[in-house]
């Protein structure tokens, strides 16, 4: 059989597809290399979860098991009670986490109110230390990150502080998880700065390693060297359109709300920004309101007006000296 195998997700965003068990999360990829299977991504609800330990089935012979997720969102990480199952069916399992995704973790387990069934693993976790952390030359492209016997676990940030790109050199294919995803990030805790900057070492890696398949968290995988590069460039290229459209909207400007933003894209001819708008608008907060949020932040504005919807400004607010 194959050594790579996909057990599908999502591939169209959902603003709902938590609200049953019977959703699907993420894509999960199951890579075998010798005696040893490397689980990517558990993913989200009872239907892939089924799936998921249906297809671990089928690789007899494996003497251990890694679970390895690229980032720490509920979509990829909430079926991780597979770690009881895998258990009991292989003889050695490992379930390795950032130790700088801990918190975020711990506080989503004691806050959700997700209809669907959400195991973290927590328990089982074995995290990996900022400071174990080595350095990685893979071709020309540096990288920093840790090794699991033939998987690479590459620091790309981003989408997410923790998020991971996980490389196996033998097969020439690498799991991106969220960071190649138009309007990236779409969550207060992601940087745009920071999630070109991981598409372009991926993008480089690609070019110097000959990596002839990409899988991506919630679309068809990617394979094929020179598709992959297309694949990479057609999102920094929308991605950088929609930083510089919302550049032109807050120019000159000391004041501008969220909903201001939104109107001024929407007035847009340019193919991105209408993707963008298309993804999840106007559902609220859109993936497009969380990006904007992001935007600002990293531009060093302020948020000086909540009630409004969002009113940011590169000028502290009257009588507040730091937020």
């Amino acid at each position: 059989m194959p050594s790579i195998e996909l057990v599908a997700g999502t591939h169209i965003p959902n603003v709902k597809w938590w609200h049953t068990e019977n959703s699907y999360g993420s894509n999960s990829y199951l890579v075998r290399a010798g005696h040893t299977l490397y689980i990517i991504e558990s993913g989200l609800g009872g239907l892939h979860r089924s799936q998921l330990l249906a297809a671990t089935a089928k690789f007899s012979n494996v003497g251990k098991v890694y679970l390895l997720n690229t980032h720490w969102h509920l979509d990829h990480s909430g079926n991780s009670m597979i770690l009881d199952e895998l258990g009991r069916r292989f003889p050695e399992v490992h379930y390795f986490v950032p130790e700088i995704a801990k918190q975020n973790m711990q506080t989503f387990m004691e806050s959700t109110t997700a209809s669907v069934e959400v195991d973290m693993g927590l328990a089982k976790a074995e995290w990996l230390r900022e400071g174990d952390k080595e350095e990685f030359h893979l071709g020309d492209v540096l990288f920093q990150g840790w090794k699991v016997e033939e998987a690479y676990l590459l620091s790309t940030p981003g989408h997410t502080a923790d998020s991971l790109s996980i490389y196996f050199e033998g097969e020439k294919a690498i799991f991106t998880g969220d960071v190649l995803w138009y309007v990236n990030p779409n969550g207060v805790e992601g940087s745009i700065r920071e999630v070109l900057q991981s598409a372009a070492k991926v993008k480089n890696l690609v070019q110097e390693e000959g990596v002839d398949y990409l899988g991506v968290g919630h679309f068809n995988p990617i394979e094929g060297k020179q598709k992959i590069i297309a694949y990479i460039t057609d999102y920094e290229e929308k991605e950088r359109a929609l930083v510089s459209r919302l550049e032109e909207v807050v120019a000159a400007s000391d004041r501008v709300s969220l909903e201001h933003c939104l109107d001024r894209l929407r007035e847009s001819d340019h193919p991105a920004i209408k993707e963008a708008l298309s993804i999840n608008y106007p559902y609220s907060p859109s993936y497009l309101h969380r990006f904007i949020r992001v935007f600002f932040r990293e531009k060093g504005w302020h948020e000086v007006d909540k009630e409004a919807g969002g009113t940011w400004s590169p000028k502290y607010p009257p009588n507040h000296a730091s937020l």
